[in-house]
């Protein structure tokens, strides 16, 4: 009895039919893989970059720079980038949104500031302000939220904010101190709530500021940042671009009016 036997002629024909068409499926799937794969490097390539600059208008250590650090330290436990924030102080932060509407909307360069620096800065300063909020950035979302404080000397006879506007009211001038002219605690007449935000170049796609809004619910669930913004009794806040970028605007027609109403004039 022979130890092997060859297969007949035509089950060796379907048997190497069957193994081409094997072959032909794997040759598919691997490119079907590829394909795949390099769709997804398309897909994920804006805002994956790996040198992000976040711009912080304001000098380190001060409440802007704490909260854009507390994202980029989140961001970088996270493995999404190396985050460098970069402080660019000067002209109550103009220069940091200066810079981001001149960056190339790439993903690489992002900003956090103050809202008042959309809202009210461009009323109260309309010749130096080079910038356009409402067309060079774009709104990714709100960072946190965070209340104004009115305080008196310990001396001062007014104990709430009625007594002191009862006080005031005889008075023609009353003198109090604010961080700069045209700032939000400057104008605290209509809110009293500001917050920091999130902004990209303007012209960033669709698919870049997805990403970081993405990017920023997801580091407001993170322990780190709850506990570092609730020492600062500050709130995080999260809303969508198309949401954020409503409010922005509503807040800027109405600090303009305000604006003009006093006739402020800063320049």
């Amino acid at each position: 009895m022979p130890l092997l036997t060859c297969p007949p002629a035509a089950g060796r024909r379907r048997q190497s039919v069957n193994n081409a068409r094997v072959r032909r499926r794997l040759l598919c799937g691997m490119a079907l893989v590829g394909c795949a794969a390099a769709a997804e490097g398309r897909a994920a390539a804006p805002g994956t970059r790996t040198d992000l600059r976040l711009l912080v208008g304001f000098p380190p250590g001060g409440a802007t720079d704490v909260v854009a650090r507390l994202y980029a330290e989140q961001w970088r436990a996270l493995g999404n980038a190396s985050v460098l924030v970069e402080n660019k102080p000067g002209a109550g932060g103009w220069l940091a949104v200066e810079a981001l509407s001149a960056a190339p909307p790439d993903g690489a360069t992002l900003l956090v500031t103050p809202a008042s620096l959309l809202t009210i800065t461009p009323h109260a300063y309309p010749r130096s302000t080079r910038y356009d909020p409402l067309r060079d950035l774009v709104p990714v979302s709100p960072l946190c939220s965070f209340p104004f404080a009115w305080v008196v000397p310990a001396a001062h006879p007014a104990r709430s904010l009625d007594e002191f506007r009862l006080w005031a009211s005889g008075r023609g001038t009353v003198a109090f101190a604010s961080p700069a002219a045209g700032s939000m605690p400057h104008l605290p007449a209509l809110t009293a709530q500001e917050w920091f935000g999130l902004f990209l170049p303007g012209g960033s796609s669709p698919e870049i500021l997805s990403l970081f809004h993405r990017r920023v619910g997801s580091a407001q669930l993170a322990a780190p940042v709850v506990n570092g913004l609730t020492r600062l009794d500050y709130q995080p806040l999260l809303l969508s671009p198309d949401a954020f970028a409503a409010r922005l605007l509503a807040e800027h027609a109405e600090w303009g009016q305000a604006v003009r109403k006093i006739e402020l004039a800063l320049e």
